[in-house]
């Protein structure tokens, strides 16, 4: 279930902000979600790659050990 809403969340955080890389930094991908920001998604072809992406990023989990901390916390 927990999987299933990550990749929910990250789905809407695609079509809405998906230009400015709120969903890879919603999974944990912080890196490339700035270079979505300052390229645009990379001129919208990445967003459109996204698409498929996202339930493989959701699966993997977090990169970033901030969110490590906070996910093992709660």
């Amino acid at each position: 279930m927990q999987y299933m809403f990550r990749v929910f969340i990250a789905y809407l955080a695609l079509a809405f902000m998906g230009v400015f890389g709120v969903h890879r930094f919603y999974l944990g991908r912080p890196w490339s979600g700035l270079i979505y920001l300052f390229t645009g998604g990379i001129m919208g072809i990445g967003v459109l790659l996204d698409i498929v992406l996202v339930p493989a990023m959701a699966c993997e989990g977090p990169r970033s050990p901030i969110k490590k901390i906070i996910i093992s916390n709660s």
